[in-house]
């Protein structure tokens, strides 16, 4: 498994595909699944922070598609996560949300420094730390603290088993939006126990 090299919008040597009609139709389909799934899970929650986990999830499940077909995050739905997710966030708690877009920050910037070696993480990866952050922010500086531990494990366990399936090879490149995406909800469930 390498890891891809740095790229503006993403990284990779793999083309990109065209993202047409059906990252809206995707991102439809996931703001109604998942904000279904939120109202369920967080029906003692107030209604902003239940619209703010079903948007950032969408964009979610979104971005992790994209990832796994191109190898690219596009920047404007990154943009969008991040600007939607802090805007309902804020409606509930401006404070708690001053909080969340600092712990955004601080992963953001760690990210961004594992760009600078010459096989880094791609751009996209980096600046999607802002909205995985302010999700763990907003939960506690411990979720923050345990997500690389959890991210790591996790895209651990998905590489193995690929390899044991024979899907990929030591040389292989896997996105890796879609583990740092994934990471946060255990991460935030860990924490909250």
């Amino acid at each position: 498994m390498s890891i891809r090299t740095v790229r503006f919008a993403g990284s990779s040597d793999r083309r990109p595909g065209p993202i047409s009609w059906w990252t809206l139709s995707d991102l439809a389909l996931g703001v109604l699944v998942v904000g279904t799934l939120a109202g369920v899970a967080l029906a003692g929650q107030p209604v902003w922070i239940r619209l703010a986990v079903a948007w950032w999830a969408a964009f979610a499940l979104l971005l992790a598609r994209v990832d796994v077909r191109t190898h690219r995050l596009p920047l404007p739905f990154i943009a969008a996560m991040s600007a939607g997710t802090c805007l309902l966030l804020g409606i509930e708690d401006v404070g708690r949300l001053g909080r969340a877009a600092a712990a955004g920050a601080v992963l953001s910037v760690g990210l961004f420094l594992l760009c600078l070696p010459r096989r880094g993480i791609g751009l996209g990866d980096a600046i999607l730390g802002f909205p995985i952050g302010v999700a763990l922010g907003w939960s506690g500086w411990g979720a923050l603290l345990l997500w690389p531990l959890v991210t790591s494990l996790v895209m651990a366990v998905w590489a193995l088993v690929l390899l044991a399936l024979g899907k990929v090879r030591w040389q292989s490149s896997l996105p890796l939006g879609p583990f740092l995406l994934l990471g946060v909800v255990p991460a935030i469930a860990l924490t909250a126990a």
